[in-house]
């Protein structure tokens, strides 16, 4: 059974035994030799006899069977780089270790660069190979899509013309839909697309969705910049999107005090009389103590006075508030008979339920414009990063 080529051949497609097992008389055997071809990872074509080396016909059947060495033929037989149906094998290749694939190389060389067939076999586990496509391929609708379909990788679009990427939003989208931002330099992404593509507002979108900040890829008349709900998206992608919004939301008081209630670092980039609105730096600066070396960072008498005040300012809210419910509210809601005089309710008015005192103490704070609920979160989380500025 050992010398029957029909169980070795079989052997060989598992495989169990590889070529250099073989004996002379195996070698020369051309349904061995294909077998090999076929399923043999090691590069056995040297150990052929002279004359089946020169073989073009065997070769070609090598080729064609997906020989995993191909350039070692390709040196010895250098017209079948000619060879269509050669070329085609060859593109059929797959081989784990992309640093020692052959297939870059051929491809870039052959003249079957413009074959679709060819193409899309090369590009189905290579989609980088488009680069190696002519210029038809890449701006052929169906033959991007049908690599990107194929690959399942979005490389494929990096190497189409600017023209196609303008003229194919959907194609673009379906790309970076491929895309996982983990394993991508989104700055080079960004850079690399077309400026025609910027203004629509699903690339945009799609992006900012990726964690990329792409506003200043944006005209300067670009309409998204005055869209409030996208301006928020790329703010919260990274602060510094705000300085590229429009004057008109840079200085609309209500969206820029939203904002910094959680990006409290684009305060920086709202119009100048903002930043000096104590509600909203207020909000900006209980979000982050960074906003406020954001506005006010310089060197300058005028900007450490400026904090100076904005903390007296902060403490005395937060004094007032102590005042309010250690002095002027001091004891519980609802007096009882067994509790002592200390902690009894000074104020008969509003012994009358838990929930009309708590609502006449509301109505006086707000009277009196003592800080409650959010304002004095606010306020307590500002001093706290006030204190760690040493403010």
């Amino acid at each position: 059974m050992k010398n029957d080529p029909e169980v070795l051949i079989a052997a060989l497609t598992i495989p169990v035994i590889g070529f250099e097992h073989l004996s002379l008389e195996q070698r020369v055997n051309r349904d061995i030799i294909l077998a090999c071809a076929a399923h043999d990872d090691e590069d056995f074509y040297r150990l052929l006899p002279a004359n089946l080396q020169n073989d073009e016909t065997l070769c070609l059947e090598m080729l064609k069977a997906g020989y995993y060495y191909p350039k070692s033929i390709l040196d010895t037989m250098p017209s079948l780089l000619n060879s269509r149906e050669a070329i085609l094998g060859i593109a059929k290749i797959r081989l784990e270790d992309s640093s020692s694939d052959p297939v870059p190389d051929i491809i870039s060389r052959c003249r079957f660069r413009d074959d679709r067939e060819v193409m899309l076999a090369a590009c189905e586990d290579r989609p980088e190979l488009v680069r190696y496509a002519t210029e038809r391929l890449q701006s052929d609708r169906d033959f991007i899509i049908a690599v990107l379909n194929r690959s399942k990788q979005w490389d494929a679009i990096w190497h189409t013309t600017e023209e196609f990427q303008s003229e194919n939003i959907d194609v673009v989208l379906k790309a970076l839909e491929l895309c996982d931002p983990c394993y991508v330099n989104l700055p080079g992404l960004v850079e690399h697309f077309a400026q025609g593509i910027w203004e629509h507002q699903s690339i945009v979108l799609t992006f900012l969705n990726m964690g990329a900040p792409v506003l200043f890829k944006l005209g300067s008349h670009s309409s998204l910049l005055d869209n409030a709900e996208l301006v928020r998206i790329a703010v919260h992608t990274s602060p510094s999107e705000l300085q590229y919004a429009s004057r008109r939301l840079k200085g609309d008081r209500d969206f820029i005090l939203s904002l910094v209630k959680s990006v409290g670092r684009s305060l920086v980039h709202a119009e100048c009389h903002l930043r000096n609105d104590d509600d909203i730096l207020l909000a900006a600066v209980a979000d982050t103590p960074g906003a406020l070396v954001d506005c006010f960072g310089s060197d300058s008498n005028e900007d450490f006075e400026s904090v100076v005040c904005f903390a007296s300012r902060v403490r005395s809210k937060l004094e007032q508030h102590e005042t309010y419910m250690r002095v002027f509210l001091s004891g519980i809601s609802v007096s009882r008979p067994h509790h002592p005089p200390s902690v009894r309710c000074h104020l008969p008015l509003l012994d009358r339920g838990i929930e009309t005192s708590v609502a006449f103490k509301k109505l006086i704070a707000c009277f009196a414009g003592i800080p409650i609920t959010k304002e004095l979160h606010l306020l307590r989380k500002a001093s706290l990063n006030l204190r760690k500025l040493g403010y």
